[in-house]
C-alpha cells in the first residue's frame, strides 16, 4: 500500500502523476563502497566506488501495481 511504501522507503525523490490517474514514485540514491587493503603492509590502497541508482513504484488508487530498480 501507499502507507507501507512510505514507511519502508521514506519520502520519494519525485512523484509523477500519469494521465490515467496513477502515480510513479521515484527514489534516487547512491551505493558507495569503500575498499581498503594492503600488501604485506608495504603498500596500502584505498578506493571508493559510487553507483547511482533509482527505485520506482507505480501506484493505482493507493495500491502498488509495479516496482523496479535501475
Amino acid at each position: 500500500s501507499e502507507a507501507f511504501t512510505l514507511e519502508v522507503l521514506g519520502e520519494p525523490t519525485a512523484r509523477i502523476e500519469r494521465k490515467d490517474g496513477s502515480w510513479v514514485w521515484r527514489w534516487d540514491y547512491a551505493m558507495v563502497t569503500d575498499n581498503a587493503g594492503g600488501v604485506f603492509l608495504l603498500i596500502a590502497t584505498k578506493s571508493k566506488t559510487s553507483v547511482e541508482r533509482s527505485t520506482y513504484v507505480v501506484l493505482e488508487d493507493g495500491v502498488v501495481m509495479k516496482a523496479w530498480q535501475d
